[in-house]
């Protein structure tokens, strides 16, 4: 909530980031936009602990094995300093958040046993100078799962996985806009989420595998959410809004998930491909049952050992999560999920001098979308719902399609600098035209440069 204006994660808790932008395999579903898939450091022997401190934040971390058993453990814990340091302007508010990420893995002869847990607790404070804006909030979320890890030969792999989630949310506040608008907000949200993966790799040669896997899970929420705000009569006018907007929306939405996926990859001398499709199914006990299917394919064609093209499409599915139900308008019955059509076409060279760049196309055209809310004059307001401009929007499709140029290079030893310069645009289509997304960025250019002794401290991007 509060558009993100606050978001961290602790450097301790990483060892390594792959961000899927699009194209990705059958193996991921639920989301049609892409996955990040951050990886936790491990270590192959001993033990190190770690004190960090800055202006955000400070914590402690301990990774490592024992010596007499086959354990491993990791572990992370960390609070913020914005509230003890007040490098927030003064009458802005005063945000706190902690977090604890553990892990601990006993392995076996043919696979291993991993345990882990993450929590998440913050506390917002905030204020517009003035006054004319106060909200609070409380966001607590855990996450607890238990997996297992089975090789049954070379060839034949398992890995099955329990996860529970459950999490809380408070937001309340007041708008006072002398002339334009006066209200209050309360409400609170509550989510819990059981899932049992189970994922299987076959690899009968070196050029070809396969895998396949199944997903159940079941969530719920409950909602109790209150607004009461009045528009002075020419601001409501002005944006075709009712002079006073009063509604309290108490519901409870459940759904159970099922997922089935499989897929086929084939690798000859200098060609790849992959092919994948998923089944998709939720049932939202009373609020709508829904099904997709997903087909997949993914190419790369090696030019030669330091150049290859790679190419992609396929339908991505994204069906509504309760925790995504839009309670603000009283939803009660579940949107059909959102469908969009991803192609890609790349090339990927390395130098033998440790010079990497990249150049990607992409198109992503959502055919079917879910309607969303936004606001058209101030998208930072930390009560959206009570501000006039806040409308619904209802797009008929969308597209996201860009170019990108990415570069890392070596400047010295130890030294490096990576880039990256895109073209993009995001738009809704209403019938009549396509109209810019509030967060359309046509042009974007990062730089960044730095010193590290190890030879992969770098982005890594799929």
């Amino acid at each position: 909530n509060f558009q993100s204006l606050f978001s961290a994660v602790d450097p301790a808790a990483i060892d390594g980031i792959e961000v899927f932008s699009g194209g990705f395999t059958a193996r991921y579903g639920t989301r049609s936009g892409g996955v990040i898939n951050f990886s936790a450091p491990s270590a192959g022997s001993g033990y190190e602990n770690r004190v960090a401190a800055s202006l955000i934040s400070a914590g402690v971390s301990s990774i490592g094995t024992a010596d007499n058993l086959p354990l491993e453990w990791f572990g992370a814990i960390r609070r913020s300093t914005l509230d003890l340091l007040e490098p927030v302007k003064e009458g802005l508010g005063t945000p706190r958040f902690s977090d604890s990420l553990g892990r601990l893995r006993w392995s076996t002869e043919k696979g291993a046993w991993t345990a882990g847990w993450l929590s998440l607790d913050d506390q917002l404070a905030l204020g517009v100078l003035g006054n004319v804006e106060l909200a609070d909030a409380r966001y607590r979320d855990e996450y607890f799962w238990l997996a297992r890890d089975h090789r049954f030969n070379g060839q034949l792999k398992t890995r099955v996985a329990a996860v529970f989630t459950s999490a809380e949310r408070e937001r309340s506040g007041t708008v006072n806009i002398p002339g334009v608008a006066n209200g209050m907000l309360e409400e609170a949200r509550d989510f819990e989420r059981f899932e049992i993966t189970n994922d299987w790799t076959y690899s009968p040669d070196d050029s070809s595998s396969y895998s396949f896997g199944t997903e159940v899970s079941l969530s719920r929420a409950e909602y109790d959410h209150a607004r009461e705000v009045a528009f002075s009569p020419e601001i409501a006018a002005a944006f075709g809004r009712l002079p006073n907007d009063t509604l309290r929306v108490v519901v409870d939405p459940e759904v159970v998930y099922f997922s089935l996926y499989g897929a086929h990859r084939r690798k000859w001398a200098n060609f790849e491909a992959e092919f994948g499709v998923r089944l998709d199914a939720q049932d939202y006990e009373g609020f709508g049952e829904h099904a997709q299917v997903s087909p997949r394919l993914n190419l790369r064609y090696d030019l030669s050992d330091r150049t290859r093209f790679y190419a992609s499409a396929g339908r991505f599915t994204q069906a509504q999560h309760v925790e995504e139900w839009r309670v603000e308008e009283g939803q009660l019955l579940s949107d059909s999920a959102q469908a969009a059509i991803h192609s890609t076409l790349g090339v990927a060279h390395e130098s033998e001098v440790d010079l990497k760049w990249s150049i990607e196309t992409y198109r992503k055209r959502w055919t079917r979308m879910a309607p969303y809310f936004d606001n058209l004059l101030n998208p930072l307001s930390l009560l959206p719902e009570l501000a006039p401009d806040r409308v619904r929007v209802v797009p008929k499709a969308s597209e996201a399609s860009g170019l990108e140029f990415n570069i890392r290079a070596p400047l010295r030893e130890n030294w490096s600098t990576w880039g990256r310069l895109s073209w993009s645009r995001v738009t809704d289509d209403f019938g009549d035209g396509d109209v810019p997304r509030s967060w359309d960025q046509p042009l974007a250019a990062t730089a960044v440069w730095g010193n590290s002794t190890h030879s992969d401290c770098r982005p890594s991007r799929s």
